[in-house]
């Protein structure tokens, strides 16, 4: 239940960030270049430093909660192991006497 509200913060978060970078004017205008922007709606300078501001705010939330998405996982599994083993591993052998018999003749 943590981890799954932890990871939906994580997606709002790193759409947040998506937005907020794409709106800062760089040397090409960004998104902000197109009909006025951030710098309109805050004022110039007020502006950039509100994105640049937010921008480094939503890069170190999103550098925490990768990390903490990361030790939190669900699975964890031994180095070099693939998914595939595990479930090889995990699952339980068919006794011999069990096994079907070819008739003699074939």
């Amino acid at each position: 239940m943590f981890y799954s509200v932890l990871m939906g913060l994580f997606v709002l978060f790193c759409f947040l960030l998506v937005v907020v970078v794409l709106m800062q004017a760089g040397k090409g205008g960004g998104i902000a270049a197109m009909g006025g922007g951030a710098d309109q709606f805050l004022g110039g300078r007020a502006a950039s430093n509100v994105l640049v501001k937010s921008t480094w705010t939503l890069a170190i939330v999103f550098m925490i909660g990768a990390i903490l998405l990361n030790w939190l996982g669900p699975t964890k599994q031994a180095p070099g192991q693939t998914e595939g083993q595990r479930a090889i591993e995990a699952t339980p052998a068919i006794p011999p006497s069990s096994q079907p018999q070819l008739p003699p003749g074939q």
